[in-house]
């Protein structure tokens, strides 16, 4: 029972650690701006969007407000899965919570779900973004449609695939 408890928090240390360590966020958020920001640049240039600044000013707030916003929506989705397990004594639903906390790799089960969280945050980055973000901003529906693609698929934190394990010697 004692190792569940740690489970439980390694499983969830990366959004708990803004919690439990607000200077977290100093980095977090800068970090995220950067790379939206980036993101997003390079998105209107490749798609070609004429008034830049402007969609860019208008939407940059809330595309990394938003982008947050999808990614605790995705470890909502896998603290639940580990926390459902942690009610069995099965050895099997064990594995998976190992597996989902540690490395997805080791678990068909685990492995699935992650890649299954992703594509959630890929879409609420996406629907967010294209629904709120880029609103009331002067672009097509196409324009925004493939913005809110390009930001879907760059900016999803596909590092929660990565296996925990290389990182942390209690594993």
């Amino acid at each position: 029972m004692e190792n569940k408890t740690v489970k439980l928090y390694n499983a969830f240390f990366p959004f708990w650690m803004f919690f439990l360590f607000p200077v977290t966020w100093l980095i977090a958020i800068p970090a995220n701006f950067l790379i939206d920001s980036l993101v997003l640049v390079i998105g209107m240039y490749v798609i070609k969007v004429s008034n830049k600044k402007q969609v860019y000013r208008k939407s940059i707030v809330k595309v990394v407000i938003f982008g947050f916003l999808s990614d605790f929506i995705g470890m909502g989705l896998m603290f639940l899965l580990d926390w459902l397990c942690s009610f069995s004594d099965d050895v099997m639903f064990e594995d998976i919570s190992h597996a989902l906390v540690f490395n997805p790799f080791e678990n068909p089960v685990a492995l699935i779900y992650t890649i299954g969280c992703l594509i959630v945050i890929g879409f609420f980055i996406y629907w967010f973004d294209k629904k709120v973000a880029f609103r009331k901003v002067d672009i097509s529906e196409l324009e925004k449609k493939k913005l809110a693609l390009t930001m879907a698929v760059f900016t999803t934190p596909y590092i929660i695939i990565v296996p925990t394990g290389w990182f942390v010697t209690w594993y």
